[in-house]
């Protein structure tokens, strides 16, 4: 049986892989979390494997799969300042399946480490050097779709793809342009905030309107 997990604010998401057969949940990402997805589970001397999807990287995990280490949980929990709300969901389920589980293999799934060779003309913020050292920089997301879409049509079409732009449609659409394998572009920045509009996102707007709403009375809250 395999065992993953996704985070959905408020919500965590977890699939449960046995016998060719998927069987996915979710809860509220609460105190009563870890003996739901227990309970769900079923019996968990059954687990082979655990995996974990983290939306946001950082600058610090450039390896879409990544088999878990102390190291791993570090890199995790250095970047949930990233994307806090995602991130930080994953961290805490990672670090308390790895105590539950310490005998099976762990396995990481960053959505951004796809992008992490992105050029430095496609990546690089006009900002202070200051800031870039900070980490602050365009990322991308849903690299594991791209490195799929791509290793696809491979298989489809053998050597006669060299260049490739790849279109992901969803809560957060995405356009990403491919060659060889390696990201050299793409629509989404430092989160998916950033780029194409989408159900969830407003896409590029200019930062200033945040402090102009500001001005006229409205809170952070109202803001977002």
């Amino acid at each position: 049986m395999l065992l993953l997990f996704d985070p959905d604010p408020p919500y965590l998401r977890w699939c449960v892989f046995e016998q060719g057969v998927a069987r996915a949940s979710r809860c509220s990402f609460g105190a009563e979390w870890f003996r739901l997805v227990k309970t769900g589970a079923g019996s968990l001397g059954g687990v082979k494997a655990v995996g974990y999807l983290l939306r946001h990287g950082g600058d610090r995990i450039k390896e879409p799969v990544l088999r878990v280490t102390p190291q791993t949980l570090s890199e995790v929990e250095d970047a949930v300042r990233f994307l806090p709300e995602f991130n930080d969901i994953t961290y805490k389920v990672l670090d308390r399946w790895t105590q539950e589980l310490p005998g099976i293999p762990h396995f990481l799934f960053c959505d951004t480490a796809f992008f992490s060779g992105l050029p430095d003309v496609a990546g690089t913020y006009a900002v202070p050097e200051e800031l870039r050292e900070k980490g602050v920089r365009r990322y991308g997301s849903y690299g594991l779709v791209h490195q799929w879409a791509w290793e696809k049509a491979r298989s489809l079409f053998g050597g006669n793809v060299g260049k490739m732009v790849c279109v992901y449609l969803g809560d957060h659409t995405n356009v990403a342009a491919l060659r060889e394998g390696k990201s050299l572009d793409t629509t989404i920045g430092f989160t998916p905030v950033e780029g194409i509009p989408s159900r969830t996102g407003c896409g590029d707007i200019d930062a200033t309107i945040v402090f102009e709403l500001l001005s006229s009375g409205m809170s952070f809250r109202e803001n977002q």
